[in-house]
């Protein structure tokens, strides 16, 4: 009774003129978007040689926050190390070389995690588990290349090999430490993953930016007087066509004695 009523009905639709194929097509489509799912599903389920975490895990959420804080962290007091002579013997100390030990080992590990976390590709919408596509993704479209030079030792490189400080590699590898504070993206991507409303959203990131600027000027204010403290005799600018200052002259080309 129901074929009859199915072949009936595909009748009446072919006598309304839709033909055959069109609905061989659809179930066609609907058949293989069925197939890519299940594919998705199977490579999801299937066992594996390591362990990949979910992007929507609370343990990497958790983590997350974590690695943010230490961005903070990082951002404020390691310019401060660069340009402060108190500051960098403070970081000499026991408390705060564990404090720094702590935080390379946990943006190693984030490193570490960046290979074994999926993500989701925007454009078709979906979670991606593949390793090897999780590796390329990390690796070329992320930040792998800023997370490992800013995790890199090149201090404890540059003690065990006996260079002294200051030096043009210690301060390399003072800039390459700056270049955590890089994982403050996080931040904005928690603000817009918030279950809160647009005002409120607006408003986080009003403030995240405003927090990066305050960054921004705190390290260019401490890059400033590590430049001013490494030359200790300043002259200011003058005019072109003015310069007729003595001390400035001597200065400049070298004839002051006290220069050397």
């Amino acid at each position: 009774m129901q074929e009859n009523s199915a072949r009936a009905l595909l009748d009446n639709e072919d006598d309304e003129g839709e033909p055959k194929e069109n609905l061989d097509s659809d179930v066609k489509k609907i058949q293989d978007r069925i197939a890519e799912r299940l594919a998705i599903f199977e490579d999801m389920i299937k066992p594996r040689k390591f362990i990949l975490i979910s992007s929507t895990s609370q343990f990497l959420n958790y983590f997350e926050y974590l690695v943010m804080v230490l961005a903070i962290w990082n951002a404020i007091w390691t310019p401060l190390t660069i340009a402060f002579d108190r500051a960098a013997e403070m970081d000499g100390e026991i408390g705060f070389t564990m404090v720094n030990r702590f935080v390379d080992f946990i943006f190693v590990i984030d490193i570490i995690i960046g290979f074994l976390s999926s993500y989701v590709d925007v454009a078709k919408g979906e979670e991606i588990f593949a390793p090897k596509k999780i590796a390329f993704h990390y690796m070329v479209k992320g930040s792998f290349l800023i997370d490992f030079m800013s995790t890199f030792p090149f201090t404890e490189i540059g003690e065990a090999a006996g260079l002294k400080k200051p030096s043009t590699f210690f301060l390399f590898a003072d800039v390459m430490s700056l270049l955590k504070a890089f994982r403050l993206k996080k931040i904005l991507k928690k603000i817009r993953d918030m279950p809160i409303s647009i005002e409120d959203k607006a408003l986080a990131q009003v403030m995240y930016y405003a927090f990066l600027i305050f960054v921004y000027t705190h390290i260019m204010g401490c890059i400033m007087w590590l430049s001013l403290k490494t030359n200790e005799r300043w002259i200011p600018a003058v005019d072109f066509g003015a310069v007729t200052s003595k001390v400035h002259l001597d200065y400049r080309y070298g004839t002051d004695p006290e220069s050397g």
